[in-house]
């Protein structure tokens, strides 16, 4: 069956803003300012367990006396259990494996996620942004026995000064997440009731020294030690899109009813769109073709 879509422009640029953009987010003064989460098994993980800590970060200055500035830790000395840390360099450190140099930067928004896959083949892995990067050195601090130190976000008991900046959508998980998995649900709030779901701090409470767990059983809420709360920002930009599955129903598409005024009469027209093919099939033109974009008929 032909198959056509009709979208233009103005569509393509009215997707729906994220409910967050103008949300909260927390404020550390890079001095005295975290939050802490009370020992509990859920986040409590070792060597046997995989896990996965996802944050959006925004860090206004990087310099640091010691040896950098402290997203989150579960650290203690004698059982390592895990941390994230970044360098004045800009140097991501997870569990003391770092990447090169200059991989965030001040003044702006990043997404960062650290796996940790246990099992046979076991691994650490960072993206940045949805992207992964390599380590570049460093060795595993550890076995991961876990331990009975809180959980602070934006301090490390040991190593790394406090973090100087505003941190938001805190996601821990007791499984490792794949590439696709954090670039599905990096720039959207979850519901809170996902599968594999430890703790989720998407920082709405707006007020108060309480820091909510969203994760839909809440099991553990964290107090906020001297941080403020700020205006986010880290999901701004349209990130949403539409997703068409023509092995499910060949007839998907979008159609704007006054579409042909849009261009009428214009001699110079631009159309543009971010495309993603799940195929590179395509059936032959006389009977199938990938429409991104029509007025004819």
């Amino acid at each position: 069956m032909r198959k056509q879509l009709l979208i233009v422009l103005i569509l393509l640029l009215s997707g729906h803003i994220n409910s967050q953009i103008g949300g909260y987010a927390l404020k550390f003064d890079g001095t005295d300012d975290y939050v802490s989460i009370a020992d509990n098994a859920s986040i409590d993980f070792t060597s046997s367990q995989s896990y996965t800590i996802e944050a959006w970060i925004y860090a206004d200055d990087l310099t640091a006396s010691n040896t950098g500035r402290a997203v989150l830790s579960k650290y203690n000395g004698s059982d390592a259990s895990y941390f994230i840390r970044v360098n004045p360099n800009g140097t991501l450190y997870f569990d003391n494996l770092y990447t090169s140099s200059g991989v965030i930067t001040t003044n702006k928004w990043y997404h960062i996620a650290c796996v940790y896959k246990a099992g046979s083949d076991a691994y650490r892995k960072v993206f940045v942004n949805g992207t992964e990067k390599t380590f570049a050195g460093g060795s595993v601090i550890g076995p991961n026995n876990g331990n009975d130190e809180p959980l602070k976000i934006g301090r490390h008991n040991d190593w790394a000064n406090d973090w100087f900046g505003k941190i938001d959508e805190v996601r821990i998980w007791n499984t490792f997440r794949t590439e696709e998995e954090i670039k599905a649900n990096m720039y959207k709030e979850l519901t809170g009731n996902e599968t594999n779901l430890a703790a989720y701090y998407k920082m709405s409470n707006g007020s108060g020294t309480d820091l909510a767990d969203n994760q839909t059983s809440g099991t553990n809420p964290g107090t906020i030690n001297g941080s403020t709360w700020a205006v986010s920002g880290c999901f701004v930009g349209s990130r949403q899109a539409l997703s068409f599955v023509d092995d499910t129903n060949s007839d998907e598409y979008v159609e704007i009813a006054n579409g042909s005024a849009l261009i009428a009469d214009q001699d110079k027209i631009t159309f543009e769109c971010w495309v993603y093919p799940r195929t590179a099939t395509i059936g032959p033109w006389e009977t199938d073709y990938e429409g991104l974009m029509s007025i004819r008929n």
